[in-house]
């Protein structure tokens, strides 16, 4: 059975990792529990350095969270559109979207038309992409980045882009030319994406600055939860 300077030890190593991966609103969850149960009163500046550190990086009202009261959920209307309410059922974006996905990282990713791009929690365009810039949005944000595919020309290479919250380009997963895509990327989560290497048939893991934590080995690998995920290795059901 944990000590009480066992948990405290623990819990602060978790909140960092959170911290560092961008899961704000888990490390702001357990911030939270670890205040509230730490009866002794241990690791004060420690846990006040954390909370400092996490009142810079994030703010609950920008995020929708299962911890959060104050969240703006995606719902269609009698239209056919979608847009977002708050927790009184009122809408405060107008359901203006063809296609539309929950809050992460302060952002969502809508479809309008043919335009992808992302809003804030006032519903203002923050990250999109003009058509001659051949970048297409794929999904939401996680960990600090969204992930995008560049589908580039006869002369440049094409593949799949994750950008951060300013639409900048940080990792390019390029083809290689000899096959259609070298490899399929996926979204991150708590830090990690699957990526397949479709030359090998194989599903690996990168962290976000597109190091390997494991190189393709597994013939289906899951993303990541609370700190573990599910693989398949080849030859096996």
């Amino acid at each position: 059975m944990e000590t009480p300077e066992q948990y405290v030890d623990r819990m602060i190593e978790t909140i960092r990792y959170y911290l560092d991966v961008g899961y704000y609103t888990e490390a702001l969850y357990l911030l939270t529990d670890l205040k509230a149960t730490n009866e002794k009163g241990l690791a004060r500046e420690t846990i006040a350095a954390l909370e400092n550190e996490l009142d810079k990086l994030y703010s609950p009202e920008k995020e929708n969270s299962v911890y959060n009261s104050d969240v703006l959920r995606c719902v269609k209307d009698f239209t056919g559109k979608y847009g977002y309410i708050d927790q009184n059922g009122v809408f405060v974006i107008p359901a203006r979207f063809d296609r539309a996905y929950e809050f992460s990282e302060g952002l969502a990713l809508v479809f309008e038309g043919n335009e992808r791009f992302f809003i804030n929690r006032e519903g203002e365009k923050v990250i999109y992409f003009k058509p001659e810039e051949k970048m297409e949005i794929r999904a939401g944000f996680n960990s600090g980045l969204a992930l995008c595919y560049y589908q580039g020309s006869n002369n440049e290479p094409r593949g799949y882009v994750y950008i951060d919250h300013q639409g900048a380009t940080k990792l390019f997963l390029p083809d290689d030319h000899r096959y259609k895509v070298r490899y399929d990327a996926y979204s991150f989560s708590e830090g990690y994406a699957v990526v397949k290497d479709n030359k090998k048939g194989l599903y690996g893991y990168i962290d976000t600055d597109g190091k390997w934590l494991v190189e393709p080995t597994f013939k289906q690998a899951g993303a990541f939860r609370n700190g573990m995920a599910i693989v398949a290795y080849p030859n096996t059901d």
